[in-house]
């Protein structure tokens, strides 16, 4: 499944298997010989990129392995390959060029863009669920503040309605009894030093004036809870 090529010193082609002789657009591998990669049908760049490699490979006298990069073929196609490079030598040992080997790995580097998008969608997805469930919290903890507050505005609401209602019972009762008092001292003028005493230490009169006041105080207050 490799395609296998090298090269001379001054970068040019010397062979090629099958694989390679396809890809690059060619009948057969005798049509490369002599050949640079700016011959071959890529871009500049790639050519310029490919050369570097050849060069550092040369220079450090060491293997390069791994290079990922992308290419488009002969027939138009863009495809991905990883590419190991590494020095030929002569029987003395000198660098005398280098030897390619690549292999097509586009159907992983698609694989692996379908799963990164699809673990983006699943990213944002997350996301979006994340934000749903705290807008849920949210609103769970908006309700239960509300219907606290519904629970406490009727637990208030019951006895002060009930103490505003009996207060406006009293302020009838109270009329009622100052109205009897005021009939007893039209019936009974002199009531006797007990009685007229008893009137001086509860001051009936300031008691008649403040107490309307006191019941409409109260009445007030309650209207105001």
């Amino acid at each position: 499944p490799l395609s296998v090529f090298w090269k001379d010193h001054a970068l040019s082609y010397v062979g090629a298997n099958q694989n390679f002789v396809q890809d690059a657009g060619f009948e057969n591998a005798e049509s490369i010989v002599g050949l640079t990669d700016f011959d071959m049908p890529w871009s500049e760049a790639e050519a310029k990129a490919s050369r570097a490699d050849d060069q550092e490979v040369m220079l450090s006298n060491s293997p390069k392995l791994g290079i990922i990069d992308t290419q488009i073929q002969a027939d138009g196609t863009q495809v991905w390959l990883e590419t190991n490079k590494l020095p030929l030598h002569d029987l003395k040992g000198n660098v005398i060029g280098v030897l390619g080997t690549y292999y097509d790995i586009s159907d992983r580097k698609r694989a692996e863009d379908a799963i990164l998008q699809k673990s983006q969608v699943l990213e944002i997805t997350l996301t979006q669920l994340e934000n749903a469930q705290i807008q849920m919290v949210q609103s769970e903890k908006m309700s239960a503040l509300g219907n606290l507050v519904a629970g406490v505005a009727h637990e208030i609401n019951n006895p002060v309605g009930c103490n505003v209602g009996n207060v406006s019972a009293a302020q009838d009762y109270i009329d009622d009894l100052l109205g009897l008092i005021d009939l007893y001292a039209q019936e009974f003028p002199e009531p006797g030093d007990v009685i007229e005493n008893e009137l001086d230490v509860v001051e009936l009169d300031f008691v008649r004036d403040d107490l309307p006041k006191l019941i409409q105080a109260m009445k007030d207050g309650g209207d105001r809870i």
